[in-house]
């Protein structure tokens, strides 16, 4: 009985094992999410505001040749 008990328990602890290394993944999985969610969201905000310097300079070169 000894032996079955001893059995039981070292699968108890390899099924707790699993788990952390299972959490240790997902959290290592999740910061790389929010870091590159983060950074696409920096992303396009830089880009964002490109895109409005280029309009910009794109309106005050074709407004002198309108008028």
């Amino acid at each position: 009985m000894l032996l079955v008990n001893a059995g039981v328990v070292f699968i108890a602890l390899d099924i707790i094992a699993a788990y952390f290394d299972l959490f240790g993944s997902m959290a290592r999985t999740g910061v790389m999410f929010l870091i590159s969610g983060i950074f696409l969201i920096v992303f396009g905000v830089y880009l964002e505001k490109k895109r409005r310097g280029l309009m910009r300079r794109m309106e005050q070169t074709v407004s002198p040749e309108a008028q």
